[in-house]
């Protein structure tokens, strides 16, 4: 399991200071809030891919991928820490329990979960993965 933390937040642009895994919700990060997901669906072999070490976390492994460009890239370098499933949580993207439990129950060998069209919360005109 890897949780991807290594955009460059160009939009975000560490406003407030932090990165946009760590915005508070409710008194709890959006990074805290997925691994906490994750836990209670007893998943503990989870890294952390970032570049930023303020996101490194006590009781998880940690990942710094080379500088990228691209999303796939990120994934890519993780490519020596694959093992025979891998499932990918973006950071920076709030979870519901359901949402997490329908992608850690699903076995196909790949999926990608997301949004095909525009969003009706931050009005982008184009699909996003998740």
């Amino acid at each position: 399991m890897f949780i991807l933390c290594a955009g460059g937040s160009s939009k975000w642009g560490y406003y407030l200071g932090i990165p946009k895994p760590l915005i508070q919700i409710n008194k709890e990060t959006l990074l805290h809030r997925t691994l906490r997901l994750l836990k209670k669906q007893k998943v503990s072999d989870v890294t952390i891919v970032a570049t930023d070490p303020i996101l490194e976390q006590k009781g998880y492994s940690f990942f710094k991928p080379p500088a990228s460009r691209w999303f796939v890239e990120t994934v890519l370098s993780t490519e020596p820490l694959w093992e025979e499933q891998n499932i990918f949580l973006m950071g920076d993207v709030f979870y519901t329990p359901e949402a997490v439990k329908t992608i850690l129950e699903s076995s196909e060998k790949l999926k990608f979960f997301g949004r095909p069209g525009k969003s009706l919360h931050s009005h982008k005109a184009h699909g996003e993965v998740f």
